[in-house]
C-alpha cells in the first residue's frame, strides 16, 4: 500500500447530484403542503411561502455550485473554489464516507475556515467515485 506522501494526483469535479436536487424539491414542496394542510389562518402559510421559495433557491444554488478538489502528489490536498482561487485544505476527521455519500470536511490553510463539500455518488462516474473514497480512506487518521 502506498504511503500518502508518494500518492498519485487526482482531480475530482463532481457534477450537481440530480438525487439532491429532487430530495431538495421533494422536501420543499411538502412542507408548503404541509402548511397548506394544518389548521392555521390562512395567512400564516402565505407568509411562510417566501421563507420556503428563498429556502430552496439557496439550497438549489448551493448544490449547482461546483465544487473541485484535488490531491496533489505530496498527499496535500487543494480545493478550487467557486471564485477560481486555489486553496490549499485540510481534511478533517469530522469527513464522511459512505456508500453513496461522501461529505468532505475541510477547512483551509490560510485563514482556518471550515467548509463541508458534499460529493453523491451520481455526481461522479462510478470509477472516480470509488477513487475518492479510497483516497480518503488512505487519509483516515
Amino acid at each position: 500500500m502506498s504511503s500518502p506522501a508518494s500518492a498519485t494526483p487526482l482531480y475530482f469535479e463532481p457534477v450537481p447530484s440530480r438525487l439532491l436536487l429532487r430530495l431538495l424539491l421533494t422536501a420543499h414542496l411538502a412542507t408548503a403542503l404541509l402548511l397548506w394542510l394544518l389548521p392555521l389562518p390562512w395567512w400564516w402559510p402565505a407568509a411562510a411561502l417566501p421563507l420556503l421559495l428563498a429556502g430552496y433557491r439557496h439550497g438549489r444554488r448551493r448544490i449547482l455550485a461546483p465544487v473541485r478538489i484535488a490531491r496533489e502528489s505530496d498527499g496535500s490536498w487543494l480545493w478550487h473554489r467557486e471564485d477560481g482561487a486555489v486553496v490549499p485544505v485540510r481534511l478533517l476527521p469530522d469527513t464522511l464516507l459512505t456508500p453513496k455519500l461522501v461529505l468532505l470536511h475541510v477547512r483551509e490553510e490560510g485563514s482556518g475556515r471550515h467548509h463541508v463539500l458534499p460529493v453523491l455518488g451520481d455526481s461522479l462516474p462510478p470509477e472516480q467515485f470509488r477513487a475518492l473514497r479510497a483516497a480518503l480512506r488512505l487519509e483516515r487518521v
